[in-house]
Protein backbone atom coordinates (compact mmCIF):
# COMPACT_ATOMS: atom_id res chain seq x y z
CA UNK A 1 0.00 0.00 0.00
CA UNK A 2 1.58 3.35 -1.11
CA UNK A 3 1.72 5.89 1.71
CA UNK A 4 2.91 9.54 0.25
CA UNK A 5 5.13 11.48 2.47
CA UNK A 6 4.12 15.04 3.57
CA UNK A 7 5.55 17.77 1.34
CA UNK A 8 9.02 15.67 0.42
CA UNK A 9 7.83 13.96 -2.88
CA UNK A 10 8.68 10.05 -1.31
CA UNK A 11 6.29 7.59 -1.68
CA UNK A 12 7.14 4.51 0.95
CA UNK A 13 5.68 0.99 1.06
CA UNK A 14 3.43 0.01 3.43
CA UNK A 15 3.44 -3.40 3.79
CA UNK A 16 0.12 -5.94 4.97
CA UNK A 17 0.55 -9.90 4.77
CA UNK A 18 -1.87 -12.64 5.56
CA UNK A 19 -0.55 -16.07 6.06
CA UNK A 20 -2.74 -18.91 4.15
CA UNK A 21 -2.10 -22.48 3.86
CA UNK A 22 -0.04 -23.63 0.80
CA UNK A 23 -2.05 -26.59 -0.09
CA UNK A 24 -5.69 -27.00 0.90
CA UNK A 25 -5.22 -29.88 2.16
CA UNK A 26 -2.07 -31.69 4.16
CA UNK A 27 -1.88 -34.56 2.00
CA UNK A 28 -0.92 -36.98 4.76
CA UNK A 29 -3.51 -35.99 6.69
CA UNK A 30 -6.20 -36.54 4.22
CA UNK A 31 -4.55 -39.79 2.43
CA UNK A 32 -5.52 -41.53 5.81
CA UNK A 33 -8.59 -40.11 6.37
CA UNK A 34 -7.87 -37.99 9.17
CA UNK A 35 -10.48 -35.42 7.47
CA UNK A 36 -10.35 -33.10 10.81
CA UNK A 37 -6.92 -32.78 11.40
CA UNK A 38 -6.25 -31.77 8.24
CA UNK A 39 -9.09 -29.21 8.19
CA UNK A 40 -7.13 -27.95 11.43
CA UNK A 41 -3.52 -27.70 10.65
CA UNK A 42 -4.85 -25.53 7.32
CA UNK A 43 -6.81 -23.19 9.80
CA UNK A 44 -3.93 -22.78 12.67
CA UNK A 45 -1.56 -21.49 9.44
CA UNK A 46 -3.86 -18.38 8.80
CA UNK A 47 -4.31 -17.87 12.50
CA UNK A 48 -0.38 -16.88 12.53
CA UNK A 49 -1.86 -13.38 11.32
CA UNK A 50 -5.06 -13.60 12.74
CA UNK A 51 -4.72 -12.29 16.45
CA UNK A 52 -1.86 -9.96 16.48
CA UNK A 53 0.14 -8.69 20.06
CA UNK A 54 -1.64 -11.70 21.89
CA UNK A 55 -1.59 -11.38 25.91
CA UNK A 56 2.46 -12.01 26.62
CA UNK A 57 1.57 -13.49 30.14
CA UNK A 58 0.78 -17.34 28.43
CA UNK A 59 3.67 -19.27 27.33
CA UNK A 60 1.67 -20.27 23.91
CA UNK A 61 1.12 -16.11 23.18
CA UNK A 62 4.91 -15.81 23.47
CA UNK A 63 5.54 -18.59 21.02
CA UNK A 64 2.64 -16.87 18.83
CA UNK A 65 4.53 -13.64 19.36
CA UNK A 66 7.89 -14.61 18.09
CA UNK A 67 6.31 -16.78 14.52
CA UNK A 68 4.53 -13.46 14.15
CA UNK A 69 7.42 -11.72 13.93
CA UNK A 70 10.07 -13.82 12.67
CA UNK A 71 6.99 -14.03 9.48
CA UNK A 72 6.24 -10.32 9.06
CA UNK A 73 10.03 -9.90 9.11
CA UNK A 74 10.98 -12.61 6.19
CA UNK A 75 8.19 -11.56 4.33
CA UNK A 76 9.00 -8.24 4.25
CA UNK A 77 12.70 -8.77 3.71
CA UNK A 78 11.94 -10.88 0.79
CA UNK A 79 10.14 -8.66 -0.93
CA UNK A 80 12.62 -5.85 -0.58
CA UNK A 81 14.89 -8.18 -2.00
CA UNK A 82 12.86 -8.78 -4.75
CA UNK A 83 12.08 -5.45 -5.67
CA UNK A 84 15.53 -4.22 -5.48
CA UNK A 85 16.22 -7.18 -7.57
CA UNK A 86 14.51 -6.08 -10.46
CA UNK A 87 16.41 -3.25 -11.14
CA UNK A 88 20.12 -3.91 -10.09
CA UNK A 89 21.72 -7.63 -10.68
CA UNK A 90 23.44 -8.22 -7.57
CA UNK A 91 22.41 -6.44 -3.48
CA UNK A 92 25.48 -5.35 -3.73
CA UNK A 93 24.96 -2.16 -3.62
CA UNK A 94 21.71 -2.54 -1.87
CA UNK A 95 22.38 -0.18 1.06
CA UNK A 96 23.22 2.53 -1.18
CA UNK A 97 19.05 1.99 -2.65
CA UNK A 98 17.22 0.55 0.48
CA UNK A 99 16.66 1.69 4.14
CA UNK A 100 15.21 -0.26 6.55
CA UNK A 101 14.18 0.92 10.06
CA UNK A 102 14.35 -1.29 12.73
CA UNK A 103 11.65 0.17 14.72
CA UNK A 104 12.27 -2.03 18.19
CA UNK A 105 13.86 -5.09 19.81
CA UNK A 106 12.45 -7.60 18.05
CA UNK A 107 12.85 -6.01 14.87
CA UNK A 108 16.37 -7.02 15.20
CA UNK A 109 15.89 -10.23 13.84
CA UNK A 110 15.98 -8.55 10.65
CA UNK A 111 19.38 -8.55 10.60
CA UNK A 112 20.18 -11.87 10.87
CA UNK A 113 17.64 -12.53 8.51
CA UNK A 114 18.59 -10.23 5.99
CA UNK A 115 22.30 -11.89 6.22
CA UNK A 116 20.58 -15.31 5.37
CA UNK A 117 18.86 -14.25 2.45
CA UNK A 118 21.80 -12.36 1.12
Amino acid sequence: MPIPGFTNNVVNTLRLWSARAIEEFVPDYSNHGDYVRACEDRAQTGRLTTILFPEEGVLRSVELRLKQQYFFISATLQDIIRRYKQDNPTIENMDKKVSIHLNGSSCAMAIPNLCACS
